[in-house]
């Protein structure tokens, strides 16, 4: 993305225009000029005969200076515009758009005074096409244009010349159609964007300035129908680049920061929250205290405060004497623990080095080495568990984060009870691959109307199990799957697959059958594949291909040996929903694969996982946890989307496809350590998630919905 030494921006509005095109204007430069340090400069359009020449040498002497490669130059005109032979013609006022509009087009603008049908005067109008053309012919810096007005679109004829600047154009209609007045205007749906923390607090490229007009649009209900009869006005603006980059880079647009100022400390509309609506409080997070980590990409610390969730009433933060500190290795992040001190001298670096040396050696190994495959046979990725292979009890060091994994947990409980429907709807159906079930584990005997059907494929042919027959679950590790996904999804029913009698199996027919199964006779909208094979298998990639052409949603751990192996497979497998673990703060797992740079990396809470087995609260650890936590909160958010946002037939049933979950799961993540970390409140945290005055549940529901169609016209 790049970053501009200055911006200028020229704001054009005709004299003497009526007060709703000034304001627009005057507000629009004081979001800029205040909000992102902007040099702004208004330029009011005399009404005479020769403004094109007045114009152009306005633009002329307003590029003489800031026209240098390194900065930002943005047009901006909002007023009255006509069509008139295919050429942008600005005007004064709307009176002379209209007439011309319904002139014959072999009447040219000039004869239109002397025919019959307009014999009134002329309004004062301007040729935008020769001005921009001026604007951009020679230009050295980077231009961004935008023209809130009738027919903008008609602004793209523009001849691309050879030129190492990037020149985009952002209209607020087509060429044939109006510009919304009023506040749904473009200057006025702008002015909202800008002001959003979100955007103005880093740098963005316009193609994001123009995604969140069009989530805005819709959120307002401002919908054009493709074929435009049922709403006359402009559709939403969309972005055209005029004259690329010759190094592909588009605009970008950020706050400009004078040099040696103390930016941090000099509290501006720009650094400061501004009075804006926000989303409900329950989903706001307090920052009381400040805890560091160091980024693993750039090595540069950043101050996380400690972290207060009004719902609970509870704190979410780790230890605050204890620092955690990231260390880029190669792909892989290493957490080194150590005491902060507090007012303490600095520590002498070959001091600091000795430290660190002999915590290294005093701390035990991370990963087993019975944890670590030996051989290329097929391996639950339950079996790579950190620090163990079965579960452990809670040593008294590690309860601060089974505490804070805890409060995750309750915090995605009172999101479910928030937003899930009034009404119950048709139940979703997954299945799950594991080691079985013990029927007669407390949690389990409660959950049992929610089980369909159970299988044991384990041998030569699937064995059906009666609802009360207790399958041995030898190292509790299906039960434990299962008990977790029924915690984190909520209207869904279940089909058990037993694939191995432990962590350990060799003979892939097994998962092949099973799957088949689920396919064919179950016809189950998701698959849960807690697992993870060393190498390639045909067989199972022909029964997932089946899978997912039709629009089975599968999802499969990754696998707990760090940078040590590839994300296992299926995991990598294209289409398939590839799950990393983190912990209850978005920071990866250090068992995580190395990220892939080919596809999205999504990553949620799988540390410390609370099981409860047979009346006693056990904990583990590992990305097939991770894969059960996101296999519900999928599950649970498509339920939400079909039922409580009510998409109609056609926007559910692409949305419900492997691409519609990567979407989904998409605009549900927000990046952290090189992996895309998913909690289902990301969807409704967006600062463009405007309240409606009446703060009813209805403003998330309209402004969700548009995020996640918005996303869907990516796939159409």
């Amino acid at each position: 993305m790049r970053i501009y030494e200055s911006i200028h921006a020229l704001l054009i509005c005709w004299d003497k225009s009526i007060d709703e095109f000034k304001n627009q204007r005057d507000s629009l430069g004081k979001v800029l000029r205040d909000f992102y340090g902007f040099n702004i400069s208004p330029l009011n359009i005399p009404l005479s005969e020769n403004a094109d020449q007045w114009v152009r040498t306005e633009i002329s002497n307003f590029m003489r200076d800031p026209d240098k490669k390194q900065n930002l130059l943005i047009i901006y005109y909002g007023g009255h515009a006509t069509l008139q032979r295919e050429k942008l013609f600005l005007q004064w006022s709307v009176f002379h758009s209209i007439r011309v509009s319904y002139a014959p087009s072999q009447i040219s603008r000039a004869d239109t005074t002397r025919h019959s049908s307009f014999d009134k005067p002329e309004d004062p109008c301007l040729n935008w096409s020769l001005c921009q053309e001026s604007l951009v012919t020679g230009a050295k810096a980077d231009i961004l244009i935008i023209l809130d007005c009738c027919h903008a679109g008609a602004a793209f004829q523009l001849e691309q010349g050879q030129q190492d600047n990037a020149v985009e154009l952002l209209p607020a209609c087509g060429i044939e159609d109006r510009a919304f007045v009023g506040e749904h205007s473009l200057t006025n749906r702008l002015i909202r964007i800008l002001k959003s923390p979100t955007l103005y607090q880093k740098a963005f490229p316009t193609y994001e300035l123009q995604r969140q007009l069009a989530y805005l649009q819709k959120s307002l209900g401002i919908v054009h129908l493709i074929d435009g009869k049922s709403n006359p006005w402009g559709r939403s603006a969309h972005l055209i680049t005029l004259i690329p980059r010759y190094d592909g880079k588009g605009i970008s647009i950020h706050r400009v920061v004078l040099p040696d100022s103390d930016d941090e400390e000099e509290q501006t509309p720009a650094n400061r929250e501004p009075d804006l609506p926000h989303r409900e409080s329950g989903y706001q997070l307090q920052r009381d205290a400040s805890l560091s980590y160091t980024d693993a990409g750039t090595n540069t610390e950043v101050d996380i405060t400690q972290i207060t969730d009004p719902i609970l009433g509870t704190a979410l933060f780790l230890d605050p004497r204890r620092k955690v500190v990231y260390v880029d290795v190669g792909t892989e992040t290493i957490p080194v623990n150590t005491v902060r001190p507090d007012h303490k001298p600095v520590v002498l670096q070959q001091q600091q080095q000795q430290q660190q040396q002999e915590q290294q050696q005093q701390r035990r190994p991370l990963i087993k080495n019975d944890c670590v495959p030996r051989t290329s046979s097929p391996i639950l990725s339950a079996d790579l568990d950190i620090t163990s292979n079965f579960p452990h009890k809670r040593r008294m060091h590690e309860s601060v984060e089974a505490r804070q994994t805890g409060l995750w947990m309750d915090r995605y409980s009172s999101f479910l009870h928030e937003w899930s429907p009034d009404k119950d709807g048709e139940a979703y159906k997954i299945a799950i691959l594991s080691t079985g079930l013990n029927m007669e584990d407390l949690y389990i005997g409660g959950q049992r109307r929610r089980i369909v059907d159970r299988r044991n494929f384990v041998g030569t042919e699937s064995e059906i199990l009666p609802s009360t027959d207790s399958t041995p679950d030898r190292d509790s590790i299906g039960t434990s799957h299962f008990s977790l996904l029924a915690q984190t999804s909520k209207y869904t029913n279940f089909f058990i697959s037993k694939i191995s009698e432990s962590g350990i199996f060799t003979d892939i027919s097994v998962v092949v059958r099973a799957i088949a199964c689920a396919i064919d006779e179950w016809k189950v909208n998701m698959l849960v594949l807690p697992f993870g094979l060393n190498t390639y298998n045909q067989e199972l990639a022909d029964q997932l291909s089946r899978a997912l052409q039709a629009n089975i949603i599968c999802l499969a751990a990754t696998g707990n040996s760090g940078a040590n192996a590839r994300a296992a497979y299926p995991a990598r497998m294209p289409g398939v929903v590839a799950v990393f673990s983190s912990d209850s703060l978005g920071n990866p797992s250090l068992f995580n694969p190395s990220p892939s740079p080919a596809q999205r990396n999504f990553s949620t809470i799988g540390e410390d996982i609370a099981i409860s087995h047979n009346g006693e609260e056990q904990y583990r650890s590992g990305t097939s946890f991770a894969t059960c936590v996101m296999a519900g909160i999928l599950s649970s958010m498509f339920v939400f989307a079909r039922d409580y946002l009510e998409l109609d037939l056609e926007d559910w049933n692409l949305l419900h496809t492997p691409a519609g979950a990567h979407k989904f799961l998409e605009i549900m993540s927000t990046s952290r350590g090189g992996y895309d970390y998913v909690a289902p409140w990301l969807l409704l945290s967006d600062d463009l998630t405007f309240k409606q005055q009446d703060g009813s549940q209805s403003s998330y529901k309209m402004v969700v919905k548009a995020q996640i169609l918005a996303a869907l016209r990516q796939l159409r």
